[in-house]
């Protein structure tokens, strides 16, 4: 009789509270967007003539925690990914490659000028928007210093959370091992989830208090160092 070899296939469990978590962030951030052109004294790309003091109250309440959340839910997504595929982690990282910085390269040529070319509107900017088009595709461009990087003007804007999330993924992916090996060693000791929860609080205080006035928020990716401390936190 012929012997036959059975595959024991990785089961890959779909947790759809991630998901629909995952979704309430992303809806709460699209309405975050939506209301930055309307709340009052916050400096944005584009603002209305119509502002509300009253809207700055509900959403400065999600400042402390909207982002993170968000980082806090790919850290999740990414672990389980880790868990569960028979994919090295080589691989995941060319598979966070294509799912995040090839989405931002597009969206920086494509999906972001829109806004730069209409906040210029508003500092009297008279050209086209081909020919504004051309000048943002121009690295050696001319056209609104005050805005313009190492690349001209060509700027992530909002999508900055793609950038962040993927140099935190490589690092995770990095250092995953360590992660297991400090899981069970906490396992081990029997040390309790409150235990755990009692740390982070400690570190997002220490944060706070010793880099979010040496560091301002830049979003920049490069000099973002508290923001790289509590995000990055949050992402293991």
């Amino acid at each position: 009789m012929a012997m036959t070899q059975v595959i024991t296939p990785v089961n890959h469990i779909r947790r759809h509270d991630i998901d629909w978590l995952r979704t309430l962030a992303f809806g709460l951030l699209i309405l975050y967007h939506v209301g930055m052109y309307y709340v009052a004294d916050w400096g944005w790309h584009v603002k209305s003539n119509n502002q509300s003091i009253l809207l700055q109250d509900f959403m400065i309440l999600t400042n402390q925690w909207r982002m993170s959340l968000l980082f806090f839910i790919s850290g999740i997504a990414l672990s389980l990914v880790v868990l569960q595929s028979r994919l090295s982690r080589k691989h995941l990282a060319g598979l966070r490659l294509n799912r995040l910085i090839v989405p931002l390269i597009f969206s920086m040529c494509f999906i972001v000028p829109p806004q730069l070319f209409y906040e210029l509107q508003q500092h009297g900017l008279t050209m086209n928007y081909w020919a504004f088009l051309q000048e943002y595709w121009n690295v050696n461009t001319t056209l609104a210093p005050f805005k313009q990087s190492a690349i001209g003007l060509l700027t992530w804007n909002h999508l900055w959370f793609l950038p962040y999330l993927f140099i935190y993924s490589l690092l995770v992916l990095i250092l995953f091992p360590l992660y297991s090996f400090v899981g069970k060693g906490l396992q081990t000791r029997g040390l309790s989830l409150w235990w755990f929860m009692g740390l982070i609080i400690l570190s997002m205080a220490f944060i706070w208090a010793h880099l979010r006035e040496s560091f301002p928020i830049t979003n920049a990716l490069v000099d973002d160092w508290y923001n790289h401390a509590k995000y990055f936190l949050y992402s293991v």
